[in-house]
């Protein structure tokens, strides 16, 4: 299921799609040159969301079956468009580098 969301400026969009791999890409764009294409394109790895769950002290096949079960539910950016803020079924949320789509944090609660 693909989200967009603007930034607080109204300038960026990001747009997500998943990926037949399970991997999720974000485009982003400037508004005012949207025919122009995505100035930025990012690609979030399932193997990239796995190792950010590992790193929670998540036992190995417990974060390969997290990463592939939870999809993605929407997509925020903060304030500043630094960074931006994922969250997913199976109780993840995610961080990610508004730049280059990198993990920065993954929370996880009951889900």
């Amino acid at each position: 299921v693909p989200h967009a969301v603007f930034d607080t400026t109204g300038l960026v969009f990001g747009i997500t799609a998943t990926m037949n791999t399970g991997d999720h890409l974000i485009h982003l764009y400037d508004a005012r040159n949207y025919s122009g294409g995505a100035f930025a394109e990012m690609n979030v790895t399932q193997s990239a969301v796995e190792q950010a769950i590992r790193s929670k002290g998540v036992p190995e096949h417990l974060a390969a079956s997290l990463s592939k079960k939870a999809q993605w539910t929407s997509m925020q950016f903060n304030h500043s468009g630094t960074e931006l803020l994922v969250t997913a079924t199976k109780g993840l949320a995610y961080t990610l580098d508004g730049f280059e789509g990198t993990i920065h944090n993954v929370f996880m609660g009951d889900g």
